[in-house]
């Protein structure tokens, strides 16, 4: 196939990041923020997005993901990037806080009513992991308590590799469709040779 055979010839003039075990394909298995789309015939496979890479003098690094298609770093068009690949997260939004309750209650974040509809996506904005200065929370009960006992608090989200956060949410990636769990491919370029 003339496609794989245009692939093959790009990747070869690049050296690529390695991880521990020797892969060159998985240093991005979590979603990277701000990144450029590549929409060409040969960026619609993981390998193909990597070519382009390759090819490109402005790209130093690519994610690639079925339903979101080919990305590339550049200088321009670079963020941060999730460093774990996707998994379901526990949390809720907020449904009610009972404002009238007395300081008490309110101190003790027992007075909020949350959505049925849990938030396991991750949702990106809520701020540093919680509570500030630690010892973290290590548990979603703790973490909803603690969102609760704060007024700026709209949305709290917990997983155990990761801890408690919760404030107000920027967007949250999705979590409906074949694709939502799924790990990035993607690498960063070093040199071409």
């Amino acid at each position: 196939d003339d496609d794989d055979d245009d692939n093959n010839n790009n990747n070869k003039k690049c050296k690529w990041e390695t991880g521990p075990e020797g892969e060159e394909d998985n240093r991005y298995p979590g979603f990277c923020e701000g990144l450029k789309t590549i929409k060409t015939a040969k960026s619609r496979s993981s390998a193909g997005c990597k070519a382009e890479c390759c090819a490109s003098e402005e790209c130093n690094g690519w994610q690639y993901r079925g339903d979101l298609g080919c990305r590339h770093a550049t200088r321009k068009h670079h963020g941060w990037c999730e460093p774990t690949a996707p998994s379901p997260w526990t949390g809720r939004e907020l449904l009610v806080r009972d404002d009238d309750a007395a300081d008490a209650a309110s101190a003790s974040g027992e007075n909020c009513s949350w959505k049925k509809k849990e938030k396991r996506s991750q949702c990106k904005g809520l701020g540093p992991r919680r509570p500030k200065g630690g010892p973290y929370w290590t548990t979603p009960e703790e973490c909803a308590r603690d969102c609760c006992a704060h007024s700026e608090c709209r949305i709290w989200q917990f997983r155990e590799d990761k801890g408690c956060f919760w404030g107000k949410a920027s967007y949250c990636d999705t979590e409906d469709g074949m694709y939502a769990w799924e790990p990035f491919k993607g690498g960063k370029k070093l040199a071409a040779s």
